[in-house]
């Protein structure tokens, strides 16, 4: 009786020190929450405050990227207005219509010395010729601020071009792009809480955006005016940000307006003195720290509620410890026993492992009373690897199973190759652990398994794929399209599918100019180039020759249909010279998009013919044939 009621007093002591330690902790994690909530929002809010940064770089990149495009296409243009007998003339109208088909120009153009102008309607008439006289005799590229066009009453800027002959200025070529291009790109990829404006340095609007969360609503008020209606924090003033701005540099800052705050980023955009503003609103950040808040506090909630639940499963479990005790140890044995059957009957190679020492026994029979065996001594991946048993390349693989054996952890078997009597096999290592400082397994041998493995990966990848590109032959490609043209039939698609055809312009002229050798070369880089033209879920293949084929997959509209389509066509115009000779080769593309019930090889047919179209009118283009006609 009296030691039952020492070993009750015990069980009591021991119980009300583990509530005390976990009453304790409780205290603690609730302490050092409240402490940490202002350090979890502020970096919550560095972390936003870096991403429209992100965003600031990203819309600065595209437009600086559409701006490089143009000019560079409009100074392409020089070396062929230059050949020209007269530079006005009717001739200049097909090249006028290549440079706005090209390009995101409404209208391109053309005007010499004298004023005279012409655009790619073949529309002619006489301008002023003060203003862009002075742009021209500077010989630079000249961006003009935005104005609204005549013809499409829309919001442009005049992107030019001087045109220049044996060192003399003869005129300029030029072409209006909408603002409204840009803002529709970064629009369609950017998050749809972030928004951005682009202004001047007067404060004038360049841009407005369409989201929904922007605030600029009255269209004729300068963005300074429009600041000054809001309410600044952290010391930031429309004067420092006027004064920034003058300076040409960047910053960030915090402003609420009727009941909204938004955390704005600005930096200067390269062009004209224009400045890029991107902003988000704080009630999606704020949103988001008050989510992890109250997650966080309904777990505190529930840990506390549980504790309690521990606290009376505590001392019922420490009655009945040693009786589960004792069972798990007969279990165990049983186990153990069945284990060494088991492995007397094996084929393959036992082993003990001593965990507390590092050490293995290494069985050579089946029968362990007996056995021959071998010990290492030093199993660590170290040794291993300077001993030889394993491959070099193969040590991290192996340290990181050996490091959760050693921990007594569960592992799934390894397939390495160790090295034993003077030769490599593959084997298969099995591994159950016993206890804390011991573990039993078995070596399977996997070399022909291996082999078999490797053979059939061999084999797939060379029956499915080019061998001179790397994409995918014609029979896996058709196979691969006609599964997704029955998707089509049986699913309402979210978007287009559609099938490229491209061919590749002068590719004979390159192999009987400048040999077989490097018009393989040539086919190699124009593979490499779809691939990083495309995405990772749209599918790429060589028919044959030089003749190559896209399936881009659920494009949002016709729109991205076109833009895939220029990005292609111009990530291939390459150049290849040997031998002081020099050929540029570009691609015609033939494009059909996908519909219900049609087949491939309707699909092809219709894609074929608009490659012909392509081709016919001078190639290094595309075409998209048009929908519901054979």
């Amino acid at each position: 009786m009296g030691e039952q009621k020492k070993n009750g007093w015990k069980m009591a002591s021991w119980a009300l020190l583990v509530t005390g330690v976990i009453v304790f902790a409780i205290i603690n994690i609730l302490v050092v929450f409240f402490c940490y909530s202002r350090h979890i929002h502020r970096k919550i809010l560095d972390q936003n405050m870096e991403q429209i940064g992100n965003v600031s770089d990203y819309v600065v990149r595209i437009i600086r990227n559409e701006m490089k495009h143009c000019i560079e296409t409009l100074e392409v243009s020089e070396e062929i207005f230059s050949r020209q007998r007269e530079l006005i003339s009717p001739e200049s109208v097909d090249q006028l219509i290549q440079i706005r088909d090209k390009t995101g120009f409404t209208i391109a153009g053309l005007m010499d010395r004298d004023g005279n102008a012409i655009d790619d309607t073949g529309t002619g008439w006489q301008v002023d010729q003060t203003g862009f006289l002075k742009v021209m005799d500077r010989g630079e590229v000249f961006i003009s601020d935005v104005f609204t066009s005549e013809r499409q009453h829309m919001d442009q800027i005049l992107v030019m071009v001087p045109l220049e002959t044996a060192g003399q200025i003869q005129g300029a070529v030029w072409g209006q792009y909408p603002i409204s291009f840009i803002t529709d790109i970064i629009d369609q990829e950017m998050d749809f809480d972030l928004y951005f404006q682009i202004v001047d340095d007067k404060g004038r609007y360049i841009s407005r955006s369409q989201n929904e969360n922007a605030l600029a609503t009255e269209r004729d008020m300068l963005l300074w005016e429009e600041m000054e209606r809001y309410e600044y924090l952290e010391g930031d003033t429309v004067e420092k940000v006027k004064e920034k701005v003058e300076n040409y540099q960047s910053g960030m800052l915090y402003f609420q307006y009727g009941g909204q705050g938004r955390y704005v980023s600005y930096q200067p955009l390269g062009i004209n003195n224009w400045y890029v503003f991107s902003a988000m609103p704080s009630d999606q950040l704020n949103g988001y720290v008050n989510e992890i808040q109250g997650l966080s506090l309904d777990m505190l909630l529930w840990f506390s509620l549980s504790v309690a639940l521990v606290v009376g499963v505590v001392i019922l479990l420490a009655y009945e410890g040693n009786r589960r005790i004792s069972q798990k140890n007969r279990e165990l044995a049983i186990k153990n026993q069945l284990f060494r059957i088991v492995m007397d009957k094996t084929q393959d190679t036992p082993f003990e492992l001593d965990l507390a020492a590092g050490r293995v026994k290494i069985y050579r029979s089946r029968c362990q009373d007996d056995a021959e065996y071998d010990v290492l001594e030093n199993i660590t991946p170290e040794a291993m690897t300077d001993r030889g048993y394993i491959q070099k390349k193969d040590r991290g693989v192996y340290e990181h199973f050996y490091r959760k054996v050693i921990c007594g952890l569960e592992v799934e078997p390894l397939v390495l190759q160790l090295k034993a009597d003077g030769a490599w096999e593959w084997n298969r290592i099995h591994v159950l652990t016993v206890d804390e400082t011991s573990a039993v397994g078995f070596l399977e041998g996997y070399t022909e398994q291996m082999d078999q493995k490797h053979k059939l990966e061999t084999i797939s990848r060379k029956t499915r794929t080019d061998a001179l590109t790397g994409l995918y032959n014609r029979e896996t490609f058709v196979e691969a399209v006609e599964e997704r043209l029955k998707t089509i039939q049986d699913l309402e698609t979210a978007g287009l599918d559609a099938l490229f055809i491209l061919d590749l312009d002068h590719f004979k002229t390159l192999n009987d100019t400048l040999g077989h050798m490097m018009g393989d070369q040539a086919l190699k880089q124009a593979g490499a180039n779809l691939r990083f033209s495309i995405r990772k879920t749209d599918l790429a293949g060589r028919l044959g020759g030089d003749e190559f084929v896209l399936f881009l997959e659920e494009l949002p509209d016709l729109f991205a249909l076109e833009q895939c389509a220029k990005k292609v066509n111009k990530a291939l115009l390459m150049s290849w010279e040997r031998e002081q000779k020099r050929v540029d080769i570009s691609a015609s593309v033939g494009i059909a998009i996908a519909e219900r019930g049609m087949a491939f090889k309707e699909l092809y047919e219709k894609a074929d013919q608009a490659l012909y179209e392509v081709k016919r009118h001078g190639r290094n283009g595309y075409r998209i044939a048009e929908q519901g006609k054979p």
